[in-house]
């Protein structure tokens, strides 16, 4: 179908939604700070809370800004993990939060990706999270900046995968 423009949000920058139980959608959104709207139909959506996850509450990694929110139901059932990019001024790394509700989020600073070193495609910066659960483990493709061969260098694309709710990847 042609696309259609959102209506009722402010910074819609960034999206990642979800279909809940009752049929609504529930969408984040945002760059530097993440907001949380909920439609009915998936076009009009009334702002449910703004600012849920800012660089304050995730801590030093991300102290300059948060970009690219990918939210996803935890394996346990218990809730929600998001996970997002991370800017500290200097990198970019890949962290996590995890919410009950969807809408208060708890960041978890043990569970940061960053960038690994020497010549691993991904020795400068990670970022730019996309999970997808299946039944015995999550999938993270995520962008990671190479600067093994030339610098600049290219993003690429690398693939993680977590048995443990994304404790290990």
């Amino acid at each position: 179908s042609e696309p259609e423009r959102l209506m009722g949000l402010m910074g819609e920058n960034y999206p990642a939604a979800l279909r809940q139980a009752d049929g609504s959608v529930r969408l984040w959104f945002g760059s530097g700070s993440f907001d949380v709207a909920t439609s009915q139909d998936g076009v009009t959506f009334t702002d449910q809370q703004r600012r849920i996850l800012t660089p304050t509450q995730v801590g030093t990694f991300a102290q300059t800004s948060l970009i690219y929110p990918e939210v996803r139901p935890s394996l346990a059932g218990d809730g929600y993990r998001m996970w997002f990019t991370g800017f500290n001024g200097q990198q970019l790394s890949i962290g996590t939060a995890y919410s009950a509700d969807g809408i208060s989020w708890t960041p978890e600073p043990s569970r940061v990706v960053t960038l690994r070193e020497g010549g691993d495609f991904d020795n400068k910066a990670v970022g730019q999270p996309e999970v997808h659960l299946t039944p015995d483990a999550l999938y993270m493709w995520h962008g990671g900046y190479d600067t093994s061969n030339t610098d600049p260098g290219p993003w690429r694309i690398g693939l993680s995968r977590s048995t443990d709710d994304g404790s290990t990847w």
